[in-house]
């Protein structure tokens, strides 16, 4: 009796084992979409005026996603999705435009679905931190989280499997 229910275990493995890359083969592979955060590229949605320095951008992402960039005493930087900022790390606004930001996500029914998000960051220059640039992974559950930081030579293999396994 006890072989018995051990080759009926063995079986339903063997077939669960058989039917989960089944499974996974219909879901659509993990890619990758890019756009820009510099300022010429987004639109200002508020500022402090002559009072507080302090500017507001929304950059567009894919699929009506955003990303919100908020300038503060021309120094700093703090990054939201969707109007959420997401920490409270003040950043470098000293950044060059061409680091864009990698959204990976699946196209489901012909339309991109971000996942997550990947930007390519520095901390201030007065910062004790501050040895040059680092990614941070974003990703998109209920609501926009930090899911980690990635630096040195692998940090874009690295920040890509954790924006594709990572959970919020």
């Amino acid at each position: 009796m006890r072989f018995a229910m051990i080759g009926c275990l063995g079986i339903a493995i063997a077939i669960l084992g058989l039917a989960t890359p089944a499974l996974s083969q219909n879901r659509p592979a993990i890619e990758s979409r890019f756009t820009s955060i510099a300022s010429a590229d987004c639109v200002e949605v508020g500022n402090g005026g002559d009072e507080i320095d302090f500017v507001d951008y929304r950059c567009p992402g894919p699929n009506g996603m955003s990303v919100d960039l908020h300038f503060h005493d021309s120094l700093y930087l703090a990054l939201g999705f969707n109007g959420t900022q997401v920490g409270s790390t003040m950043l470098s606004s000293n950044r060059p435009s061409n680091w864009l930001v990698d959204w990976r996500g699946r196209v489901e029914n012909g339309v991109f679905r971000p996942l997550a998000a990947i930007v390519r960051v520095r901390d201030p220059d007065w910062s004790e931190d501050h040895s040059g640039s680092y990614l941070l992974v974003f990703g998109f559950g209920p609501h926009p989280c930090l899911l980690g930081e990635r630096s040195g030579p692998r940090a874009n293999a690295e920040a890509r499997t954790l924006a594709d396994t990572g959970h919020c």
